[in-house]
């Protein structure tokens, strides 16, 4: 990490917040805050009460954010994402009732071509045959009437299990990255990382090309510090792939939640590629070594996992949402966090570690103009 992100995140953990902002400022690392701020410009983690969804989506204004519960997923608009709470959400579509489908995770929402998609995953009772679905509505507002199933997205000749689907546009053409097997489980489980082109929001063209598989120790932990397992098989896991782009560096980056996510160990990795590269020739990604994000013992913030990115409404600042474990024990009670990256001198991404509950942090929409 940067000396001047470290220092700016202590400041954070002292919670001198003046001196955050001004030291901020001088560093360059606080994206230019304002040193007397109006009230309510601020949030403290964890956010979004009863979500763990965090793939938020910004359109004119507005962040619409998905939860899944109880077989149908829910939708909310807010103008800054810390406001987002499940008990003010609508019903987008019921899936379990229309569909006969169950076990839905991770619902994104998106908007391609003047529509609204949601890319989900779901199963007929058996997780074991975990697929992607689209579901599509034409309206302007997609709180407006229900969305409806387009169909479900075939990833490759076997129709291998795949979840947690991440649609995005680069130059031009929309591809999906997602987490699958190579073939099916038989005994131990490993999830990898696939991309591939698609040829319209419902179909993947061309083979699937796995881009990461789980290969270092700290990608591969399954157990608990206590020896304890929400499975009776070994798990191995890449999942939860969110791409990032930006204008300040020549890579190309998808974030992953590594190893388990029932287990504290479960931790952010990163692959990185030339921004004039083949996005779907294996050799272009690279990986880094070692988790990029990962828990916060002192802060009590155990598996960090679901990278997502959002940005202000100005573009001017980037924040990282993601999922942390209410404890360290054995079980999948997690809630949303949420704050503010860093970027290198070279236009890397840094993300730190996590801020500790209850610091203040600058709320997304007052970014502007006030940043």
């Amino acid at each position: 990490m940067p000396k001047k992100t470290e220092i700016f995140l202590n400041l954070c953990k002292s919670r001198n917040y003046e001196n955050v902002i001004e030291i901020g400022n001088r560093l360059g690392v606080s994206g230019g805050l304002r040193q007397r701020e109006p009230q309510g410009v601020w949030y403290t983690n964890p956010v979004c009460k009863g979500l763990d969804n965090d793939r938020f989506y910004l359109y004119e204004g507005k962040y619409y954010i998905l939860q899944n519960n109880g077989g149908s997923i829910y939708i909310q608009a807010v103008e800054d994402p810390s406001d987002a709470e499940f008990a003010k959400m609508k019903v987008a579509v019921e899936m379990q009732k229309e569909y006969g489908l169950t076990h839905l995770w991770y619902p994104q929402i998106t908007r391609i071509g003047g529509k609204w998609y949601i890319y989900v995953t779901a199963d007929d009772g058996n997780t074991d045959n975990h697929k992607m679905y689209v579901l599509v509505n034409d309206n302007e507002n997609p709180l407006d009437g229900k969305f409806q199933m387009a169909g479900r997205l075939k990833t490759d000749a076997n129709d291998n299990w795949a979840i947690h689907g991440h649609v995005f546009q680069y130059r031009g053409e929309l591809y999906m990255v997602w987490s699958g097997w190579q073939s099916k489980r038989v005994y131990a489980e490993r999830q990898s990382i696939y991309i591939s082109r698609m040829s319209d929001p419902f179909t993947l063209s061309g083979k699937r090309v796995m881009i990461s598989t789980p290969e270092h120790e700290w990608e591969q932990q399954w157990l608990q510090r206590d020896g304890g397992s929400s499975v009776r098989y070994p798990v191995f896991v890449n999942e939860h792939p969110c791409f990032f782009s930006n204008d300040k560096t020549g890579m190309i980056y998808i974030f992953y939640s590594a190893s388990a996510h029932w287990t504290a160990y479960c931790c952010i990795g990163e692959l990185y590629a030339d921004k004039d590269a083949d996005l779907l020739d294996s050799a272009s990604w690279h990986k880094v070594a070692h988790p990029v994000f990962s828990e916060n013992r002192e802060a009590e913030i155990y598996g960090p996992s679901a990278p997502a990115f959002i940005s202000s409404p100005d573009g001017k600042r980037t924040y990282l949402i993601y999922s942390a474990a209410d404890s360290d024990k054995s079980d999948y009670h997690r809630s949303l966090y949420m704050q503010p990256i860093s970027f290198s001198q070279e236009g890397h991404p840094e993300l730190g570690k996590p801020v500790p509950r209850n610091v203040k942090l600058p709320r997304v929409s007052s970014m502007s103009p006030h940043i």
